[in-house]
């Protein structure tokens, strides 16, 4: 029970005890509860389907008969951040108390990305916080996902915020929206990236956005890396020159911002997060020095794995467009991806270096630890032949006459 909860059944029994010796008592206006924003009951996920979460069984916690718990959701979205197993926490009634004794931050200061926790016994994912409210999501044992809002007079405001691995600061980036992809990690002279337009690194991690505002972005999930700083001037767009690249006005010839005149060869988004123009004959001409890790990933060389075919450590797949990708990453977790390293769903199966996924030859797909000595996660199918990476952002297995056999219902999503 919270503490406000507390205070108003105190308030409520001196109120009835000062009624019975007869003296007149204002009974103060009662709190509000928590806002509901959206409600799927009766074993349902629409209210958080845009995490990819069915049910999938997290860090060994239980489920019900139809793949339900609080404890296994909030699990699956802090792994799908990249989060390694704690070590089992328990019912989420000792969350707090157990995350304290492991040396996990636990405080009253909500955070995008924190665990919300309550001590009657329920645990959610904190999804926006502003000044005066915080959002959340999460999924309950009697079969309801939700998402909920709260202010901090509300009377079943959370006891705890427990740190486990909070979001980057200021949240996630919002991804492309409806923006037009380019097509290519490079452009070259004579191209140009219009108003709402994008490209993307090979890999998929990092995007050049030409923003509506006339403001060139490159972006990452947690984020900008770089940007231009041209904001305020609609229509205005990136051109390729043979010696020079420009931002121009939308009148198409006064200049905003340019790497300074050189013989281009072409502009590259690179896979460590380096925007790079080079030289015609070679060499850098120019780069935002937002250079870091590749992430330790390497390309598959497809879009689709046949029976036997497997994804390793930091290995990925990437549509035939070039716009989504699913990968097993060096963590362990099978994920997929949108333009920018969006996460669209997990396997939940962080924590498990040298994890590894396979479509088996009996048709079953399974993410296995190193060594195969222990089942992380699989999709209880048996009639697999083919797993896809889709145009449209699904990743899709099919049996052998093509149909649909599960699929992570992520298409549509950027």
């Amino acid at each position: 029970m919270t503490k406000l909860k507390s205070a108003r059944k105190t308030l409520v029994w001196l109120a009835a005890f000062a009624v019975a010796l007869g003296v007149l008592v204002l009974t103060p206006k009662a709190a509000s509860a928590s806002t509901t924003l959206c409600e799927s009951p009766n074993y349902g996920y629409s209210c958080v389907d845009y995490t990819g979460y069915t049910g999938q069984p997290t860090w060994g916690y239980p489920v019900d008969s139809r793949g339900h718990n609080c404890t296994t959701y909030v699990a699956f979205r802090l792994a799908g951040n990249g989060a390694a197993n704690p070590g089992n926490l328990g019912d989420a009634y000792y969350w707090d108390d157990s995350a304290r004794a492991k040396g996990i931050p636990v405080n009253n200061t909500a955070t995008v990305g924190s665990v919300a926790q309550w001590n009657f016994g329920h645990v959610a994912y904190v999804e926006k916080v502003t000044s005066t409210y915080i959002d959340t999501s999460d999924d309950s044992y009697d079969g309801t996902t939700a998402r909920r809002r709260y202010y901090e007079t509300d009377t079943d405001w959370p006891d705890n915020f427990i740190h486990i691995k909070d979001a980057p600061s200021g949240g996630a980036w919002g991804g492309v929206g409806d923006a037009d992809f380019r097509g290519s990690d490079t452009l070259v002279p004579g191209q140009t990236l219009t108003s709402n337009q994008y490209t993307l690194s090979h890999d998929g991690r990092y995007v050049l956005l030409m923003q509506t505002d006339g403001n060139l972005v490159l972006y990452t999930y947690s984020g900008p890396k770089w940007a231009s700083n041209t904001n305020g001037n609609p229509g205005a767009y990136l051109g390729i020159q043979g010696d020079n690249i420009v931002i121009y006005k939308s009148d198409h010839h006064t200049p905003l911002w340019s790497t300074g005149q050189a013989s281009m060869g072409k502009l590259v988004i690179q896979t460590d997060g380096n925007l790079v123009a080079y030289r015609s004959g070679g060499g850098v001409a120019w780069a935002s020095n937002t250079n870091g890790s590749t992430g330790g990933f390497s390309y598959k060389g497809d879009d689709s794995l046949d029976p036997g075919g497997r994804l390793t450590k930091g290995q990925y797949l990437r549509s035939s467009d070039r716009r989504y990708f699913t990968a097993m990453k060096p963590d362990g977790n099978f994920i997929v991806y949108a333009p920018g390293n969006r996460i669209l769903w997990s396997a939940g199966t962080a924590g498990n270096t040298g994890a590894y996924l396979v479509v088996q030859a009996d048709g079953n797909m399974v993410v296995y630890t190193a060594g195969a000595s222990e089942v992380l996660w699989t999709n209880n199918r048996h009639n697999i032949d083919m797993l896809k990476i889709q145009n449209d952002g699904n990743l899709v297995a099919r049996n052998g006459d093509g149909q649909a056999v599960w699929a992570t219902a992520t298409n549509g999503r950027l």
